[in-house]
């Protein structure tokens, strides 16, 4: 993935990016029931104090002092090994969301306020409302979140969907410096746009997604969409006018994410967010038909033509776009 400069704070940082696809074997979770509550519905207040989790427990568990919420919450994506096997645990809660790493309180305290902010606002763009809380991952360093993902290539990411287990979780590799020795949370405007973008996949993406013939143009391309619409991210020089292929998107060349972030604002102004959505929902479904079939279906349009007419007009539309956050490509 390529880094590139930003013009508010960071120098070097990297669009975030989904393990959909990714092969990950987690250890067997423990048998116990799990128990979890629904969430209230509407804003949430920012993160209530919580003890940190001691090191060790008298009875030699792996528990850490966890509480049973955050363990049943661990439990229920079955990443509950994988996380305890990493010592020095902290957490925060929330009404909407569960956090745990191995940082600092300060770090998982700006996590929680973050993801409290972005939930109700990407939750009322979907329609979408999460019945469990949304477990976010703080790794304190790149070897952590490779354990915590499976994910090799972890440090080009700014943060990782796992839609796995009963519930998807967020892993936000926090102690990672870009080349300027920032951390992606220390700017608040792009951290925020990372964190909608997750929480996007997180509360979208059906459990134990996987499926090739769903192109990662959509996957990455509605998740900057939305991210956009609070935040909105994008290149000083405009990139080319195609729909980007897989590699693109998953190598993020030539601002692959931006571009398919563009396209689906451009689907969403002409035919409507609901429209737009449908789309990517039918495509999500197993039983889906193919990309023109399920964007006629929800749209009416012709897919091929639509694509032919957004690159008619992207110089147009890259002209008018005014990102609150932007950077410099390589």
């Amino acid at each position: 993935m390529n880094r590139r400069t930003g013009a508010v704070a960071l120098a070097a940082a990297a669009m975030s990016l989904s393990a959909c696809g990714a092969a990950i074997t987690l250890p067997a979770i423990p048998t116990a029931s799990v128990a979890t509550s629904a969430p209230s519905a509407g804003s949430t207040p920012a993160a209530s104090p919580t003890p940190s989790a001691a090191a060790t427990t008298t009875d030699g568990s792996m528990r850490q002092g966890l509480p049973d919420e955050v363990v049943d919450r661990l439990t229920l994506s079955r990443v509950f090994l994988e996380v305890a096997g990493v010592q020095g645990l902290h957490y925060r809660l929330s009404p909407r969301v569960v956090a745990v790493g191995n940082t600092t309180d300060t770090v998982l305290t700006t996590l929680v306020e973050t993801a409290n902010d972005s939930i109700p606002r990407i939750e009322s763009l979907t329609g979408e409302h999460a019945k469990d809380k949304y477990l976010i991952l703080a790794a304190a360093n790149d070897s952590t979140a490779q354990k915590w993902t499976g994910d090799s290539n972890v440090a080009d990411a700014d943060g990782i969907t796992m839609p796995y287990g009963k519930a998807a979780w967020i892993v936000i590799p926090t102690g990672h410096r870009f080349s300027d020795g920032g951390r992606v949370i220390d700017d608040d405007d792009y951290f925020r746009h990372v964190m909608d973008h997750e929480v996007f996949h997180a509360d979208t993406l059906p459990v134990g997604f996987d499926d090739p013939s769903v192109p990662e143009w959509m996957v990455e391309g509605y998740a900057e969409w939305a991210a956009n619409q609070e935040v909105s991210t994008g290149p000083e020089k405009e990139p080319p006018a195609r729909l980007p292929s897989d590699t693109e998107v998953v190598n993020d060349t030539d601002d692959g994410y931006f571009r398919a972030g563009m396209f689906v604002q451009y689907v969403a102004d002409r035919f409507g967010t609901s429209k737009a959505l449908a789309y990517y929902r039918a495509m999500l479904v197993a039983t889906h038909g193919s990309i023109a079939e399920e964007f006629h279906r929800a749209t009416g349009a012709d897919f091929t033509t639509t694509v032919a007419a957004w690159q008619h007009q992207f110089h147009e539309q890259f002209e008018s776009f005014d990102p609150d956050w932007q950077w410099v490509s390589d």
